[in-house]
């Protein structure tokens, strides 16, 4: 038997994905729909996520026998119904935390200057587009086009192939991720939040980054152009968006 599907038989209890990029709430979705040990949490087509899941098999994935295609391909034939879900988060925001979750890598001496000169070396260095959505790969490999639109009464995507259901939700509704995860998988989820910077001990520099953290002008415009930004937000909320951050904003003469 090929060695792969020898590997893939020991995984096959996993029915739902979690397929996020980082920062976009991927791992308190794990900690919610986790049922036993039949929920995993990728950043990619790689398996590296698995490694905490499955820690005796840790030899399996350093070896790359699979990729997460494969293990959805193959579970699906395991499951009435198998799930692979993202979360899009707005781009400052998704940033600010991306820099936060690496900030003492990014900046070793984070703690011994001052917020201003934080926010300058992270506007000069690190703010960048988090374009990052690897739920559209995985579709593309299973025929499917990633989502050009979005359901703002249901607040989710769902797009279905044979019995591989691939949702996409948004972090701004995370308080209502337990209504709605509980109609697009249809089972009750009650929401458990992991790995949020604000409980972290970094929590109090975090915030105040935030209140007094201002963007370039250019970059504010930059990521309203975003085609994800404007399929995730509807005319108003990009509106509000707007207006808060060009409030916030460095406009340079």
């Amino acid at each position: 038997m090929d060695k792969n599907i020898e590997v893939l038989k020991k995984y096959h209890k996993i029915k739902y994905f979690i397929l996020c990029g980082g920062k976009c709430g991927g791992s308190t979705l794990r900690n919610s729909i986790n049922v036993n040990i039949n929920c995993a949490h990728f950043h990619g087509n790689n398996t590296l996520g698995l490694k905490n899941v499955y820690n005796s098999l840790k030899d399996d994935f350093d070896n790359k026998l699979i990729d997460v295609y494969n293990m959805i391909d193959y579970n699906k034939d395991f499951h009435n119904m198998v799930y692979v879900i993202d979360c899009y988060r707005d781009p400052i925001e998704r940033s600010i935390s991306a820099f936060f979750q690496n900030i003492s890598i990014l900046v070793p001496n984070f703690n011994k200057i001052s917020i201003e000169n934080l926010i300058n070396i992270f506007n000069k260095n690190f703010i960048n587009m988090e374009n990052y959505h690897p739920i559209n790969n995985m579709m593309f490999n299973f025929g499917l086009k990633p989502f050009d639109s979005f359901d703002f009464n249901k607040k989710y995507n769902i797009k279905k192939i044979k019995n591989i259901n691939f949702i996409k939700i948004r972090f701004k509704d995370i308080n209502d991720w337990s209504v709605i995860l509980t109609k697009a998988l249809n089972r009750e989820i009650i929401i458990q939040n992991e790995n949020l910077t604000n409980s972290k001990g970094i929590n109090k520099l975090y915030n105040e980054f935030k209140n007094k953290y201002k963007i370039p002008h250019q970059k504010l415009i930059e990521f309203m152009s975003d085609t994800d930004f404007n399929v995730y937000n509807n005319e108003n909320e990009k509106k509000i968006y707007y207006d808060y951050w060009i409030k916030k904003s460095i406009i340079k003469n």
